[in-house]
């Protein structure tokens, strides 16, 4: 592979690979954030809670005129810094351009249709879902494309703790979370960091790794809803129903429903309303309940948005990002309603989906580890009556040193005899820092499937997030996105726009070519290459070279608007940093070189077996992602030398398999075909293993 070609792959590899993000642009502070959610809730307090620190990773910040930066910031440094963001975008759509917009020969990665996706406040199957989801950041994004397409193939099957419901999607699918965190031995390392997060393919994830779950950061206060009231709307998620307004009535009575040997409970209720809204509830005997009741048409719709019925109970927007004071009280009422001591462990039974993984969202919000279980509802007798069982109940569970800690805060205290008598109890299997909760992967198998699967484009994060924790979408619309953002800020900075205008024609004609379905289709497929050049000569033209150094200069970026810039991560040191010869400025190939490779005595006695490779710990590169290059070799040079069965099984086993067992069959072709192709599939594990390791391939026709 040329010089040039390494480079740039090497900084493409970077790019997908770093959270660049992370190291140039600045969050933005929590009570801006507050500022830009005043719109959305009535009666809404700005005010954080004094002990709230500016530790929110807020919303990206871009330079959007000349009025963002200082005075001692010229204009042309602030283009130069756009253009270089512009650039990154241009080189990473090279890359999907020579691809093909394909990810081991499929256009998309997706999820089955009963998938459930976290919309403003609960999860909507993603065949369903609406304009609005949160994405891996925790914040509310906008969906900006609905996708699906025919799947007839593999799919990966992950099982996490702290739920029984499995994430069905496809192999090459990026999940955001930490892979095989158990090599690195972290329950005894000082646990699981947020700096390890990436993305992973789903293929990749496997048991002893983590998925991440982020944490809602941002607070919204509302002054109507006080901590008695909180607790009271806890109660009536529990216990409570509401009138449904007719021709008599205008449906603004509450009704809370308690058995009748909850003597303190009654007691408990009847005082907050009365502290809450000036007079005493009344009081019925039934049966087999006691009902304390109270009308109040200020406050009904309040009440109106936890649901009506016991079905559609469910956790508003708003309450979502309540103070964790307040949300505290609502469970208290909760949980004390609802809920159950049973030891070792605090549960809670609804019949609503919406509110059982609505509430996942506040405890893992308050750091609180806990699961969520399906299972068919069966029949039964409550205080003498009978429940016929015609759904599902969900099974909300909080044990060992979490349910300590949550019983703690909401008067629910676990007996510190049930720890003492089984250490295990004291711990849990998930791990909490301060932006998520990590869910550990139980199992990760292949099954098949035919059907439809769905996809949805998102705007900036280009991200959703399951109940089982963050997912990312298709790389193409994401960068396409930004990129447009990118070009319309930068119109306005210049005298000559031209350049960005023709940027814009070129995102324009390029983006209805490679949706989904274009892809599937085939229609454009010739048409990519010609893009590919397009993006190189549009970013020579902006940055002057197609040096990627080029994209991370040392120097002074704008104050006010960015962090100064932190030294270049490792990957991208070693990749531009081991040579000091001339860039070559002719557009390089992105295609996979097939010639030349190294010899395979380059590598000498250090040439492993592909399974002892991948298995082999290097920080300083990522195994997993160069596997798929060299299982390009070997599946060309297989169909080009007649071995058509052994290419064909490989292209199954490198769409659905794991990494070990791709490599398992990568050494067993090698055993089985005639010894010139032996050798040359050797070759292929040289170059793989030797790759960006910062000693240049040498050139196999300067050899000869």
């Amino acid at each position: 592979m040329g010089l040039g070609g390494i480079l740039l792959n090497a900084a493409t590899f970077a790019l997908n690979k770093l959270p660049v993000e992370n190291w140039i642009f600045k969050p933005k502070s929590r009570v801006e954030e507050l500022q830009e959610l005043k719109e959305m809730f009535p009666n809404m307090s700005t005010a954080a809670p004094a002990n709230v620190g500016e530790t929110q990773k807020g919303d990206k910040v871009h330079l959007q005129n000349n009025s963002s930066v200082t005075s001692s910031v010229s204009t042309k440094e602030t283009v130069d810094y756009q253009n270089r963001e512009i650039g990154k975008d241009l080189l990473s759509m090279e890359t999907h351009c020579v691809q093909g917009f394909k990810i081991n020969g499929r256009p998309c990665d997706c999820l089955v249709g009963n998938t459930l996706i976290y919309n403003e406040n609960a999860p909507i199957p993603i065949k369903g879902i609406g304009d609005k989801v949160f994405s891996h950041t925790g914040i509310v994004r906008e969906v900006t494309q609905h996708m699906s397409r025919n799947y007839d193939g593999a799919l990966r099957e992950i099982r996490v703790s702290y739920s029984n419901v499995p994430l069905l999607i496809t192999p090459e699918h990026p999940i955001w979370g930490i892979p095989d965190a158990w090599k690195n031995n972290w329950s005894c390392n000082g646990g699981l960091s947020e700096e390890d997060i990436k993305w992973v393919a789903a293929s990749s994830m496997s048991p002893g790794s983590f998925i991440a779950f982020p944490r809602i950061k941002r607070i919204v206060d509302m002054e109507i809803i006080t901590p008695n009231l909180a607790e009271i709307l806890g109660w009536y998620v529990a216990e409570g129903s509401k009138d449904k307004p007719r021709d008599d009535c205008f449906g603004h009575r509450i009704i809370f429903s308690l058995c009748k040997n909850e003597i303190d409970n009654i007691k408990r209720l009847s005082s907050l309303i009365n502290k809450c809204f000036g007079s005493e509830p009344i009081i019925r005997e039934r049966e087999t309940t006691t009902q304390v009741e109270y009308t109040n048409s200020a406050f009904s719709n309040i009440f109106a948005d936890f649901g009506i019925g016991a079905h559609y109970k469910q956790i508003p927007n708003w309450f979502i990002y309540l103070p964790p004071e307040k949300q505290y009280r609502f469970l208290n009422g909760y949980f004390h309603g609802d809920g159950t001591n049973r030891g070792r462990g605090i549960e809670a039974t609804t019949v609503s989906s919406r509110l059982a993984y609505g509430l996942r969202l506040v405890l893992f919000r308050l750091g609180v580890l806990h699961g969520v279980h399906e299972a068919k509802q069966s029949n039964g007798l409550i205080q003498g009556r009978p429940i016929i069982g015609n759904g599902r109940r969900y099974n909300i569970h909080i044990s060992g040193e979490a349910a300590r800690a949550f019983g703690a805060e909401i008067g629910m205290g676990i007996h510190e005899s049930f720890f003492t008598s089984d250490k295990r109890m004291l711990s849990n299997w998930g791990y909490v820092t301060d932006n998520y909760v990590f869910l550990p992967v139980k199992s990760n198998e292949g099954v098949t499937f035919n059907g439809t699967v769905y996809n949805i484009s998102v705007k900036e994060d280009e991200s959703y997030l399951t109940i089982n924790g963050a997912v990312h979408n298709c790389g193409q619309s994401r960068h396409l996105l930004h990129l447009e953002k990118l070009a319309d800020e930068a119109l306005a900075m210049v005298d000559n726009p031209e350049i960005y205008t023709r940027i814009h024609d070129w995102i324009n004609r390029l983006g209805p070519r490679c949706t989904v379905a274009m892809v599937e289709k085939g229609t454009y497929v010739k048409e990519y290459s010609k893009f590919a050049s397009e993006a190189r000569d549009l970013r020579k033209e902006l940055l002057g070279t197609l040096d990627p150094s080029a994209l991370f200069p040392e120097i002074i970026e704008p104050k006010g608007a960015i962090e100064e810039v932190k030294d270049l991560p490792e990957e991208m040191t070693e990749a531009i940093s081991e040579t000091t010869e001339p860039v070559i400025e002719t557009p390089p190939v992105l295609v996979i070189q097939h010639e030349p490779f190294p010899n395979k005595t380059v590598c000498g006695e250090k040439l492993l077996s592909m399974t002892n490779w991948i298995q082999g710990l290097d920080e300083e590169e990522c195994r997993t992602c160069i596997l798929p290059v060299c299982m390009s070799w070997y599946y060309d040079e297989l169909n080009e030398k007649g071995e058509k069965d052994w290419a064909a099984k490989l292209d199954v086993m490198r769409q659905t398999g794991i990494p070990l067992d791709v490599c398992k069959m990568l050494d067993e072709i090698k055993e089985k075909v005639n010894t010139e192709l032996r050798e040359r599939l050797l070759e292929f594990d040289c170059a793989t293993q030797t790759f960006n390791k910062g000693e240049e391939i040498p050139d196999e026709k300067s050899s000869e």
